[in-house]
């Protein structure tokens, strides 16, 4: 990091005070003081990283350059120790990275060599999503029609984790998980919220102009912060069964394009325990029991 800093980002000079005999460190660009090295190379080193992932092609990291994001609300997912959480981490950290599967990208790489081989032999029709016949983008199974249920219920267990701490219950919550059935914005704070997408909520991230509305709607003595991590790990960890509930009915979909002649490599949804047996009923010349 010291290498770097000196390199790129930490541009310091050192120098020493006629007046104050010690070597203070200040930067070259406001000619501040630094009160912590340490603090300041990480910062630097932090804002380079930034810089980095936000030239990713596929624009996957654009999000980290929203100015209205409250950080420290957002890492409280990723900072929980309970092991009974830690799925809907990893669920989160795909969605901010964009590490999904879709019909889309499946029907676009199928015919590309390196991809016909990891497929094997089943190749898909179109790029349509089986539930709702929509185009499935990377991240359509958090919108689809089919999970519309899904939403409304964060919604509603959104808005009763509210109403715990609101000196008066109220059914307005600015949904940005579920913008079709949220109601119409009423201020300049809901439509700063709304400008969020249902893959900012997935991803964990918290606005700030949802935190400055849940400060707004609650109590003086509510512990804020512990409100919105509820909130945070309510909305990923419902979202997250989107996508459970997306893979079953995929590969449920990729099974039935399967060809009726048996094949020798795996087929998709298939367990390793499966493979094997399927392999030695086939040696036996016997049909495996349904």
């Amino acid at each position: 990091m010291a290498k770097y800093a000196a390199a790129d980002a930490c541009s310091a000079v050192v120098w020493q005070n006629r007046d104050l005999p010690e070597f203070i460190v200040e930067t070259r660009t406001s000619g501040a003081p630094i009160g912590s090295i340490r603090k300041y190379l990480a910062d630097a080193y932090r804002s380079q990283v930034i810089r980095k992932l936000v030239t990713d092609k596929r624009g996957a990291y654009s999000w980290l350059e929203d100015p209205d994001i409250d950080w420290k609300r957002s890492a409280q997912l990723a900072l929980n120790r309970n092991r009974k959480v830690r799925k809907v981490q990893q669920f989160a950290v795909r969605c901010r990275r964009a590490l999904f599967a879709d019909m889309q990208t499946r029907y676009q790489r199928q015919h590309t060599a390196y991809w016909a081989k990891r497929y094997g032999n089943v190749r898909v029709p179109n790029e349509h999503c089986p539930s709702c016949n929509e185009v499935d983008d990377r991240f359509h199974f958090l919108s689809c029609a089919a999970h519309a249920y899904i939403r409304a219920k964060i919604t509603r267990k959104v808005t009763a984790a509210l109403n715990r701490h609101r000196p008066q219950p109220s059914e307005s919550v600015p949904a940005f998980w579920d913008p079709e059935n949220s109601p119409p914005c009423d201020s300049p704070l809901s439509e700063s919220i709304m400008a969020y997408s249902i893959v900012d909520a997935a991803r964990g991230i918290v606005p700030r102009s949802f935190s400055l509305f849940v400060e707004e709607q609650v109590q003086p003595n509510t512990d804020t912060d512990a409100l919105l991590a509820e909130i945070q790990l309510l909305i990923v960890s419902r979202l997250r069964k989107c996508w459970t509930k997306r893979c079953k009915t995929l590969f449920g979909y990729l099974r039935s394009l399967q060809p009726q002649q048996e094949s020798q490599g795996p087929r998709v949804g298939e367990s390793r325990v499966e493979r094997i047996k399927r392999k030695l009923y086939a040696e036996r010349g016997e049909q495996p029991p349904d």
